[in-house]
């Protein structure tokens, strides 16, 4: 049974139901830390530029470079979208028999083509000058108990990174879902803890409860420590066993999987994008004359900004159709 109105209605902010949007690279188990900004403009782009050879910067934050990343992207939301019709796409039955299952079967890819100035219709037969199968989707991947709770307000978690094991939700948990610094009264949450600590001592807050939304506390940080992220283990039974710990007072959801709606689609561009990314940017890279071998760190630099325009795109595109005023009728 879900928590009360008072507790699963949570919002930004203070709010001790307020999800948290916010993620950093490593948190150790024992040690709430600040996180830092989830916003996604501008933050990854700068990362991925502060890696990248001296030589290549101001290529990188040329308008050639941005220009190319929307043609890619563009033109790879395209194919996603003609490999996504091509295959049957299985998800668990409503059985509650859930096991992952490959997405179904390959196809046939069409020639890439990428240039603004080419007028070649990438999807015509007789354009095609690379014929090979696109690698089918893996299997279903399991979503965060956050994002199943309320994937409204945990959406940013399609985005943090695939969850294909125990151990990689376990760790996302931690990095992602930890509680920020807070008031052990009215759960009030802080930047550092001197603000906390001065908020304590000024004893004017009002007791009230942590929404279920508020993130891990320690005792469910230790719990989660204690849980088996070996492989060959039923991986789907430990799931259910960690939305015990992270939800102990709701009923378990139909499915531990992204099997329906943005995470599935999210699922599906990550599966698409892991076997198909590099090739699609090399190419692109190649027909503007610079080969793989002289490309340096570009090509993974441009991997990664599609990829998140990508993700980004399937979640925008998915809000866009949920509109109330577009809804049939």
């Amino acid at each position: 049974m879900r928590a009360g109105a008072d507790q699963s209605d949570p919002c930004i902010g203070s709010d001790p139901n307020a999800p948290l949007r916010e993620c950093v690279d490593s948190l150790s188990p024992s040690n709430d830390m600040s996180f830092q900004d989830l916003s996604s403009e501008g933050t990854e782009d700068e990362d991925h530029v502060d890696d990248i050879q001296p030589g290549e910067q101001e290529l990188v934050a040329s308008d050639w470079l941005q220009t190319l990343r929307h043609e890619l992207t563009t033109y790879v939301l395209a194919m996603f979208r003609y490999w996504k019709d091509k295959m049957e796409c299985r998800v668990p039955p409503e059985d509650g028999l859930h096991s992952p299952e490959p997405f179904g079967p390959s196809f046939e890819q069409p020639m890439m083509h990428t240039r603004a100035d080419d007028e070649h219709d990438p999807f015509h037969e007789e354009s095609a000058s690379i014929s090979r199968p696109i690698h089918p989707a893996k299997s279903l991947h399991f979503a965060c108990p956050f994002y199943v709770f309320d994937p409204d307000k945990c959406d940013q978690c399609l985005l943090k990174g695939d969850i294909l094991s125990i151990e990689d939700l376990v760790d996302h948990l931690f990095r992602c879902h930890s509680r920020l610094t807070y008031c052990p009264s009215c759960y009030e949450t802080f930047d550092g803890l001197i603000s906390r600590d001065n908020h304590v001592l000024r004893e004017k807050c009002q007791p009230r409860s942590p929404g279920p939304m508020f993130g891990l506390s320690e005792k469910q940080k230790v719990l989660l420590m204690e849980i088996d992220t070996a492989q060959g283990i039923d991986q789907e039974a430990v799931w259910f066993q960690i939305w015990s710990i992270v939800f102990p007072d709701t009923l378990e959801p139909r499915s531990s999987y992204l099997d329906r709606g943005t995470g599935l689609y999210i699922s599906m561009m990550r599966d698409f994008w892991n076997s198909n990314g590099l090739e699609y940017v090399a190419q692109s890279l190649e027909d503007r004359g610079i080969p793989a071998n002289d490309s340096g760190n570009l090509t993974d630099i441009l991997y990664e900004l599609v990829q998140e325009d990508l993700l980004n795109g399937i979640i925008d595109e998915q809000m866009y159709f949920r509109m109330p005023s577009l809804a049939p009728g």
